[in-house]
């Protein structure tokens, strides 16, 4: 088993090998591997070889330092200059933190932005630190919008995180789609179906060969139909439209075109619960609400009900206490890296 402070610190060696400050790189890598202990490995180590080719084709600047361009007194729009998405991101939810400390509602929105991974990172950061956070991104075409046979839409995730007293606290972080695209693409690699209503082919049939969305010009589907392409305007509207970022199609995809700023935008907003009621008020009421919910009458063959992050939650307690486990072709993709890039010793740690 893989323990955090291993897999770390190889994570900040490849960051490190590629041009960024130790610093930024071992921000980034307690992102990412987080991400792994919780459970979201679509979003995890996985994407590490691909955040690598991004930063050797120019489209991600290491030495990067995004600037806030705008602001008043509960507001900040920052441009990320081509930054790691990661560590916008971080800035973002830092800024906006700030923002609510002093009015009690803040917002940050960044243009210019890369890929910065799972949404609930950073939902989980408000959380931790006693606000309530919504995060929105605008992602380039991988959707059909409804009536359409095309990517029109990016799956646009957004992630919203709240704190508890006693309870684990709640975050959820979903994109528009069925299913994410990552997730296709772990089926396309291991030679799997996946389920009908994930994807729909090129003439806008159901189908459940990953390959018509990875290489025969199919796109996701919206989750329940309307309701996510609804939802996906709204992210698009706050993560594009308000931070001056590019919008659909002019959003350029960062796993293909790693020359290239994605110019991607991300919207975050906090909400200092302690300028609304006392914190052990809020905990009274928060904690009271998931235990009502986590009581409701169970179906037959059903043993628990979990609030939306507890089942990440748990899965982070156990990586921290019995390590972590990366697949086979996970391992070796990882192993290639550190390979090109002169890091085998580093590597070598990883499966000790």
């Amino acid at each position: 088993m893989i323990t955090q402070p291993t897999l770390e610190a190889f994570c900040c060696s490849i960051f490190e090998s590629i041009g960024f400050a130790e610093e930024d790189a071992r921000l980034a890598a307690e992102i990412i591997v987080q991400c792994e202990m919780r459970g979201i490995t679509s979003h995890a180590t996985r994407l590490i070889p691909a955040l690598v080719r991004h930063v050797q084709g120019g489209g991600v600047d290491p030495q990067a330092k995004p600037e806030i361009v705008d602001e008043g007194p509960a507001w900040s729009m920052i441009d990320a200059q081509g930054a790691l998405g990661h560590l916008a991101a971080y800035q973002g939810v830092q800024i906006a933190m700030e923002k609510a400390r002093k009015c009690g509602v803040g917002l940050a929105g960044v243009r210019r932005g890369n890929h910065l991974g799972a949404l609930g990172a950073y939902a989980l950061m408000f959380a931790r630190a006693g606000m309530i956070g919504l995060i929105t991104n605008n992602t380039n075409p991988v959707m059909a919008v409804t009536g359409s046979c095309e990517k029109s839409s990016g799956n646009n995730p957004f992630a919203f995180g709240a704190p508890a007293g006693n309870e684990p606290p709640i975050v959820l972080d979903m994109a528009c789609s069925t299913a994410a695209g990552s997730k296709v693409e772990i089926a396309g690699k291991k030679g799997e179906d996946i389920p009908t209503g994930w994807i729909m082919d090129s003439v806008g049939a159901a189908t459940t060969d990953p390959l018509d969305y990875l290489e025969r010009s199919g796109a996701l589907l919206p989750m329940s139909g309307h309701k996510g392409y609804g939802l996906a305007v709204m992210v698009e509207v706050l993560a594009g439209v308000l931070t001056g970022a590019s919008l659909t199609s002019d959003i350029k995809d960062w796993a293909k075109q790693a020359d290239q700023v994605s110019d991607q935008g991300y919207n975050f907003i906090a909400v200092d619960v302690e300028s609304f009621m006392p914190r052990n008020v809020y905990d009274q009421r928060i904690d009271g609400l998931i235990k009502r919910i986590r009581s409701s009458r169970k179906i037959q063959g059903v043993d628990r009900i979990y609030l939306p992050g507890e089942i990440e939650h748990e899965n982070e307690q156990q990586a921290h206490s019995q390590g972590m486990s990366l697949q086979d072709w996970h391992l070796e993709s990882l192993k290639q890296l550190a390979i090109s890039l002169g890091l085998e010793q580093q590597f070598a740690a990883l499966e000790e």
